[in-house]
């Protein structure tokens, strides 16, 4: 992103990068990292977008707040999956003035759970659709883990659904045909990013 002159955020799909946010304004803050990486990570950053820059994309997406939406989870008898959420390298078209990608989410197996030095982490399995060749999930890291949560309303008996974010991918492995495990951080890693903010 450093050779960058700007990041482009899309607003509307119908519209390229009208949002364009000068790179040297965009501000990373990270927790300690060790000196060695790799599977574990750790693999957090948060980038800082200049507050002038926020109305403007608020007046087209949503920012997600993190307590509320774990707040929002019902204990109420109910089905649960897993989403994760990415751009995959292999299904996007590129040149050298535009990048034409495609947002998908995968259903993904019930994660499995590790604890290591402080972090949490979550291993999904998860597949790219349409069925695909590629040996990669390249463009995935950074994308959200969501628990997606499906019931019936007690007084309506109206189906609805809520979701939560759990994690965010990071990392993967045994990758094959499209198919493979992504490793994502969970929400402590993310808190645990949250607390190298300077106001944290």
């Amino acid at each position: 992103m450093k050779e960058a002159d700007f990041v482009g955020v899309t607003l509307r799909e119908i519209y390229d990068h009208i949002c364009l946010i000068e790179t040297p304004s965009i501000v990373a803050h990270e927790p300690e990292h060790p000196g060695k990486w790799g599977e574990w990570g750790p693999d957090v950053i948060l980038l800082q977008i200049p507050a002038v820059r926020v109305g403007e994309i608020r007046a087209f997406k949503v920012f997600y707040e993190m307590d509320a939406g774990l707040k929002a989870m019902v204990t109420c008898d109910r089905n649960e999956t897993y989403l994760l959420v990415g751009t995959p390298e292999v299904l996007g078209s590129y040149t050298q003035n535009h990048a034409s990608v495609q947002l998908l989410a995968m259903w993904v197996g019930s994660p499995q759970l590790y604890m290591r030095e402080g972090w949490d982490y979550f291993d999904v399995e998860a597949a790219l659709h349409p069925t695909s060749k590629a040996d990669s999930f390249g463009g995935v890291s950074g994308g959200g883990l969501w628990r997606v949560q499906i019931y019936a309303e007690p007084d309506s008996g109206q189906i609805v659904s809520k979701m939560t974010l759990e994690g965010l991918a990071f990392y993967e492995l045994g990758t094959k045909n499209g198919k493979g495990v992504i490793r994502c951080h969970g929400v402590q890693s993310i808190r645990r990013a949250l607390n190298s903010l300077p106001h944290a």
